[in-house]
């Protein structure tokens, strides 16, 4: 199930679960019927609610599908901790880049410091999937 974050303090009189969201509906194409407006709510969904979706769509039992999910994102998380990519034709390029050392400034006291060099995730996502992102 999708979720919608409303902005902090506005109450919208409706019913919330336990994360302090309200639940958003879905067209029959799987996509939000929200217009998407900025810094209105933010859209969250969980890997069980990934799995519930793969139950649904495709009829795997719901165990069977919990275990293809968390398969699926421990192989991405093994795989991008060696330091290889993925790429996934039509969705985006997850990259492992190295970042050199540098000086920093710790701005609240304004002192000089020394940035270790640190690996990072960043993705890219492809054309299809910008395009598909913009349409909303």
């Amino acid at each position: 199930m999708l979720l919608k974050q409303g902005v902090a303090g506005k109450s919208r009189g409706k019913k919330k679960n336990n994360r302090g969201c309200e639940p958003v509906s879905l067209d029959n194409d799987g996509m939000s019927s929200y217009n998407l407006k900025k810094n209105d709510w933010r859209v969250v969904m969980t890997k069980a609610e990934l799995a519930d979706r793969l139950y649904e769509k495709v009829g795997l039992p719901k165990k069977e599908a919990t275990t293809i999910v968390e398969t699926l994102f421990d192989s991405m998380k093994s795989i991008l901790a060696e330091g290889e990519s993925i790429k996934i034709t039509g969705f985006g390029t997850f990259l492992v880049r190295k970042k050199n050392s540098r000086k920093g400034r710790n701005p609240k006291t304004g002192t000089e410091l020394e940035i270790e060099q640190r690996r990072v995730v960043t993705f890219k996502p492809s054309l299809q999937f910008k395009a598909l992102v913009e349409k909303v």
